[in-house]
């Protein structure tokens, strides 16, 4: 590869995706890696990859990247306005992506149009995973000491903290 791996997505084992430096994402057919240059090299890190099928894959990284694939290029598909880290993707059977990031950042790409919530300020959100579009959770780090980890769950309507997380160190 000769660049760093942050993540991976695929439907099985022949058709995976690889995320990580220098902007490029690593397809693996089974059998060999082909470099697909998502237009972003050689300055992004894509630190989050996830597709909902082989023609609809989202990556994000750096402090705005994120690259839609439609299974035949990657679309810039950038959240206006934003300013912080992207570390993490998630997708819906249902097209929605949820994206998390710092500052305690979650975009959700839903109908072509991204929706923004900031849960709280003082947390580096690192990771996403879901059930459903209306069973979502995410969770992150205090960026000091006065603030505890915290997960957080998506219901489809509101987000709401999970639990007691002090001292967990998620």
């Amino acid at each position: 590869f000769g660049t760093g791996l942050a993540d991976v997505w695929g439907e099985n084992s022949d058709n995976l995706y690889f995320s990580g430096l220098s902007g490029i994402i690593w397809p693996w057919d089974g059998t060999r890696y082909k470099a697909l240059n998502t237009g972003f090299f050689p300055f992004t890190i894509w630190q989050g990859i996830y597709g909902i099928g082989p023609d609809n894959i989202m990556a994000v990284g750096g402090s705005n990247d994120v690259v839609h694939w439609n299974g035949e290029a990657w679309l810039d598909e950038s959240i206006p306005g934003v300013q912080s880290g992207l570390n993490d993707v998630w997708g819906a059977e249902t097209g929605e992506y949820f994206v998390v990031g710092d500052y305690g950042w979650v975009w959700r790409y839903e109908g072509g149009a991204w929706h923004s919530d900031q849960l709280d300020r003082d947390l580096w959100l690192k990771t996403v995973w879901g059930l459903s579009a209306d069973n979502v959770y995410v969770s992150g780090i205090a960026s000091h000491l006065l603030v505890p980890d915290t997960v957080f769950h998506w219901d489809g309507n509101t987000w709401s903290p999970v639990g007691d997380t002090q001292g967990w160190g998620i």
